[in-house]
């Protein structure tokens, strides 16, 4: 939790919080409505489908809600410029064909 608190704000925390919240239970409603669905003999797609369906619209709702409302997963990465392998790569002297 120390690291976390260097990367993030307590805002950002709370916020990534309530937006995991969020993403739990429309991950929850899907499983319900899929299941009253099989209950009831609808069958809208076979069962691997359904599954990574289920995934992807979680992932999806989670992904579009931290946009908007500006939460971040991650720091952002060392520019390409300062990366020291790059830059040996794109020296002429240094290509290895």
């Amino acid at each position: 939790m120390a690291r976390l608190a260097k990367q993030f704000d307590e805002r950002q925390l709370r916020i990534r919080g309530q937006i995991f919240f969020h993403g739990f239970l429309v991950a929850l409603a899907l499983l319900l409505i899929n299941a009253f669905l099989q209950d009831n003999a609808i069958v809208w797609a076979n069962a691997f489908d359904q599954n990574i369906m289920i995934i992807m619209v979680t992932v999806m709702t989670v992904s579009i809600e931290a946009i908007l409302r500006g939460a971040f997963f991650w720091t952002a990465p060392k520019p390409l410029a300062d990366d020291h392998r790059l830059w040996r790569l794109r020296r002429p002297d240094h290509c290895l064909l």
